[in-house]
């Protein structure tokens, strides 16, 4: 399931791209933790891992930043807070693609939303901040879901 989700995302994400301008849609599942902050620290970290090892092939160093993870849960419905942003993130970018009928945006967010719901379950679901992490994005929006010990960051972004 988890595939079919990434597919999905890596489809509206192409769709949003256009000059000058990338946006990247991803989701993660993440080091398994009994503790939904450890595995996206844990995340961010490995994040850092490879970009020192970039920088150690090009002669340079990486300084890691101090960052906190700050998690906010969605205690109303949070399919339907998730269902807004993910059809802002499909449908309201720069180069989105234009649809004129919203019954066909709307029946897009729908499909993505079932997959995840087939695939986090009843999680709890968190918005996401990392405050001072160095993100590759300038625009970024997560949500972490947590269900069973088992973890998952969604991400949309974009970058120029």
């Amino acid at each position: 399931m988890s595939n079919a989700c990434e597919a999905y995302l890596d489809a509206l994400s192409s769709l949003n791209d256009g000059p000058d301008h990338a946006t990247s849609y991803l989701l993660d599942e993440l080091f398994p933790a009994e503790d939904l902050r450890l595995a996206l620290r844990t995340y961010v970290s490995r994040q850092y891992e490879q970009r020192e090892a970039v920088a150690a092939k090009m002669g340079k160093t990486f300084i890691r930043p101090e960052f906190s993870v700050d998690l906010i849960e969605i205690t109303d419905d949070w399919k339907q807070d998730l269902r807004a942003s993910t059809s802002h993130w499909f449908f309201g970018q720069q180069h989105s693609p234009t649809i004129e009928f919203e019954y066909a945006r709307t029946n897009t967010v729908a499909g993505f939303m079932k997959l995840l719901e087939k695939l986090v379950g009843d999680a709890k679901a968190y918005k996401v901040d990392f405050t001072g992490a160095m993100l590759p994005f300038e625009g970024w929006e997560g949500f972490a879901f947590s269900n069973a010990g088992r973890h998952w960051l969604l991400q949309f972004g974009w970058s120029d």
